[in-house]
């Protein structure tokens, strides 16, 4: 045989192995995740020859098929509806496997299975009856399981999932249908809240009296510019003008202006200050009052009266008193004293008028003159009593006052002071003594006349002993506070929900062109959503922001069937609370890590490959990641069949080493994909170009053609030798 033949023969051989791979891809144009073979030859052999001259006179015999390789280009992408279809873009490949209860670790420097594995980009994915994840051979998909599913109930423990989720462990993949999302008791809540203190008014009887209770100095210590009168802000920086004219018995008037804000003499900005001011300069009292309390709905309003029997003409102007409600006038009014008569006995704590003063009957009872037996009788007041007057002439028994002290005339046209100037306050009652008929006492913030006989019964509770009188107190409408309610559903174990209240009250506030201060009262409680009762205490506490609008809130500890909630109202971790006045009083975002049973719903998986299960309550949490690894030496992988790609070992020095090298994991320690990423509901379509292959089909038969007639050639030309022989 002649060397034509044999080069030819190989050839032929050859060309045979590129149709046969080529038409193989051409086969496979539509297989999903097919790779495209890429026939490689090379020379059969060459024959050594010596030669003496400068080229060498070798000739290489024949050729042969030198590999098969795997092309790792990615191939096209295109949309499916199946919900568990994914390609994978970038270089790895999927993990397989026949056993369902196998484990594949991949750790850096070693590779470890309990099976055979095998590996494909044919992402056509589905379920098996068992919930399994498996190719379309019925081939389990291998990956990260986090074990959050246990006995087809769902387990949310997301604390550790970024480190779990960049295990070295795979296994096969299972999401039962009927899956359950076990529920979960609430332990925690985060709420951002916006509170706008220009909405919402509310009852200040609500936000200040507890248990029956007023807190005064709350309401006094609180900055006035918080609260509303009939349902309007006092916006005390635009109403900031209070004022009180007194209008004396004598026709005499005096006018008192007082300020909101700062810098000017009569400044204020609490109840309590205006309350110090206005006593200290017109010696009326400001108190707050309690109305209504008979009904259903007490409340709260400013009162502005007088402690003395003889009360001026008192007129309220000016915006502060308008915002209120006050501007009005009261008119000169006196509480019915009744004048001494000698042949009367007066019983201890009963009141006379006496030449102008007014006297109270002390020790036991008598009817002695009250000038001449001080012992029995205590000057309270002298507020009728006239000023002395240079130009009149006054005789024996006429009583003056002077420069702060009280003078009566003797017969030798002498005065002598009897008393010092006294401003009648009225006495508080006291239940260890005993009161008379014309007796006046205060209880309650409020003023009683004795109408019984003797005695020391309690006022408010003895409307036959006592009557209530008024002095003409001023009173403002009823106050309000800006207030909001939030609503934010929590669980027990049971997945049962109930309602997290809170109500906010504006208690302090403080809001300049200078400066910003809030506080508010937050009071929150848990409610029965069915009975609409309460469950457990009711737990106070506090959110305030500063001037630059930050806010500060302590975290609240409410008890909760046997367990604690921890409170959080200075914000989410996504956003802070707010008091921003251009937004309305509301929950901007909350959280909470309480949740109801769930079934599942939805799955998807991201580009990470990580599987999220998203369940009926609203629980969305990640149960395991598909799993995805990448070899040094793709080539090295042997062809299986049905898309698969298998593990191949060689001998190299006398030990087994796997050609294509360990497998490398696809993500890194914080568990992203690092080599690609994965389209959940698209499929990687073949990556044989087709006209390419066209090509290389034509090419192919070209090749075979010569090579089959290098074979004829070399055939004649053996016949025509054997002939030159015959």
């Amino acid at each position: 045989m002649n060397n034509t033949i044999l080069n030819s023969y190989s050839g032929i051989k050859t060309h045979q192995f590129g149709l046969d791979s080529v038409s193989n891809n051409i086969a496979n144009v539509n297989t999903v995740g097919f790779r495209e073979s890429r026939p490689e030859f090379e020379t059969l052999f060459a024959p050594k020859t010596s030669s003496n001259g400068p080229t060498s006179n070798e000739i290489n015999m024949g050729a042969t098929a030198a590999s098969n390789a795997i092309s790792t280009q990615n191939g096209s992408y295109k949309l499916s509806d199946g919900e568990f279809d994914l390609a994978y873009q970038g270089k790895g490949w999927f993990v397989v496997g026949e056993n369902k209860e196998g484990e594949m670790e991949v750790k850096k420097d070693s590779f470890s299975q309990k099976q055979e594995n095998f590996f494909t980009r044919d992402g056509n994915f589905g379920k098996d009856a068992q919930g399994y994840l498996v190719n379309s051979r019925g081939y389990y998909v291998y990956g990260v399981n986090l074990g959050k599913i246990q006995n087809g109930v769902f387990i949310s423990s997301p604390q550790d999932d970024e480190q779990n989720l960049a295990s070295e462990k795979l296994s096969p993949l299972r999401i039962p249908q009927d899956l359950h999302c076990k529920p979960a008791q609430t332990t925690k809540v985060q709420a951002s809240i916006n509170l706008n203190k220009t909405q919402n008014p509310k009852n200040a009887y609500d936000a200040f009296v507890v248990d029956g209770k007023l807190d005064e100095k709350k309401i006094l210590d609180a900055d006035v510019n918080i609260f509303f009168a009939n349902q309007k802000s006092l916006d005390s920086q635009i109403n900031n003008e209070a004022k009180i004219t007194l209008t004396s018995n004598d026709g005499k008037q005096q006018t008192y202006t007082f300020y909101y804000g700062e810098g000017k003499e009569n400044s204020f900005r609490t109840l309590g200050e205006l309350k110090s001011l206005i006593k200290e300069k017109t010696g009326l009292d400001l108190n707050i009052a309690t109305q209504n309390t008979d009904s259903k709905t007490p409340s709260l309003a400013v009162e502005l009266s007088s402690p003395n029997f003889a009360q001026p003409d008192i007129q309220t102007d000016g915006s502060f008193f308008e915002a209120l409600g006050m501007n009005t006038k009261r008119e000169q009014q006196m509480a019915t004293v009744s004048p001494y008569t000698p042949n009367q006995s007066y019983a201890p704590n009963e009141l006379v008028s006496y030449l102008g003063i007014t006297f109270k009957k002390i020790n036991q009872a008598g009817n002695s003159n009250p000038l001449e037996s001080p012992k029995d009788w205590e000057i309270v007041g002298t507020n009728n009593v006239k000023n002395f007057d240079e130009n009149k002439t006054y005789s024996a028994g006429d009583v003056v006052k002077k420069d702060g002290s009280v003078y009566l005339m003797d017969d030798k046209n002498q005065f002598l002071k009897i008393s010092d100037e006294k401003t009648f306050q009225y006495p508080t009652y006291n239940p260890q003594e005993q009161y008379g008929k014309n007796t006046f006492v205060q209880f309650e913030n409020k003023l009683y006349e004795r109408i019984g006989e003797t005695g020391n019964s309690n006022p408010a509770q003895d409307p036959e002993g006592w009557q209530e009188i008024s002095l003409g107190k001023i009173l403002s409408k009823s106050l309000e506070v800006p207030h909001f309610t939030s609503n934010i559903d929590i669980y027990d174990e049971n997945g049962k929900k109930y309602h997290l209240i809170s109500q906010y009250n504006l208690v302090e506030g403080f809001n300049t062109t200078d400066q910003k201060n809030q506080k508010w009262e937050v009071k929150t409680y848990i409610q029965d959503i069915e009975s609409k009762n309460r469950l457990g205490d009711e737990v106070t506490h506090f959110i305030s922001f500063d001037q630059d609008n930050q806010p500060t809130a302590q975290t609240a500890e409410i008890d909760f069937k046997g367990k604690k909630i921890a409170y959080d109202i200075a914000g989410t971790e996504k956003e802070k609370s707010s008091d921003e006045l251009y937004s309305e009083s509301r929950v901007v975002s909350s959280s909470q890590n309480g949740y109801p049973d769930g079934l599942l719903e939805q799955t998807s998986i991201n580009e990470n490959g990580v599987i999220f299960l998203k369940f009926s309550n609203g629980k969305q949490e990640a149960m395991g990641r598909i799993g995805v690894v990448a070899f040094v030496n793709d080539q090295g992988l042997s062809k299986m069949g049905g898309n698969l790609f298998g593990l191949e070992s060689t001998l190299i020095g006398g030990e087994k080493h796997l050609k294509s090298g360990n497998p490398i994991l696809g993500w890194n320690e914080s568990g992203k994909l690092t080599m690609g990423n994965i389209k959940q509901g698209y499929l990687e379509t073949s990556n044989v170009n087709v006209g390419n292959a066209l090509t290389e089909l034509i090419l192919m038969q070209r090749g075979y053609s010569m090579n089959a007639k290098s074979f004829t050639t070399g055939d004649e030309l053996i016949k025509e030798a054997i002939n030159l022989k015959k």
